[in-house]
């Protein structure tokens, strides 16, 4: 009995992150510091509404909250949603900070001033008309790594032997 539920255990957590990963990307964490790098990039601000699509573990969600910021993230693979959960409870700005097992795809996102998105640069073009259908102009987006092809971005954070954080306007 405990075998098959180690077995259902697995499936599950394999499960779920094939799922992101072929809805959008594979977990991979950010490098130390570089959730604040790309707060600080975007200008987060006391109240400003932030959505991270695949939150991963939640360091830029975590890292926005610092500024009192409402700050959600959308996570579909459960191990790094679980880890998430968990740095969520261990911060004191978790009041402002969310966590949530669930599809970005399917979310609202039309009240976000600020998008934060490190997936796979193929999936970019379809998260950005998701993003510019739903949102108004002057929403910022922030890409991790990957700039979004066809797109000049406001401004790029640069650092030696880090990846490049890039900031976009609608």
């Amino acid at each position: 009995m405990l075998y098959l539920l180690l077995i259902i255990i697995v499936i599950v957590i394999l499960g779920t992150a094939a799922y992101g990963g072929n809805s959008a990307a594979i977990w991979v964490p950010m490098a130390k510091g570089d959730a604040e790098r790309a707060v600080a990039l975007a200008g987060v601000q006391s109240g400003d509404k932030i959505y991270d699509l695949g939150c991963g573990d939640g360091r830029v969600v975590l890292a926005a909250a610092t500024f009192e910021a409402i700050a959600t993230g959308f996570e579909v693979s459960l191990v790094p949603y679980l880890l998430a959960k968990l740095r969520r409870l261990r911060s004191p700005h978790r009041a402002q900070a969310t966590i949530r097992y669930a599809n970005f795809w399917k979310q609202d996102i039309s009240d976000a001033r600020i998008i934060f998105i490190y997936l796979m640069p193929g999936m970019y073009e379809k998260i950005m008309k998701k993003i510019q259908s739903e949102c108004v102009p002057g929403t910022k987006v922030v890409t991790y790594v990957w700039p979004i092809g066809g797109i000049e971005p406001r401004e790029i954070s640069k650092k030696d032997k880090a990846p490049n954080i890039f900031l976009y306007t609608l």
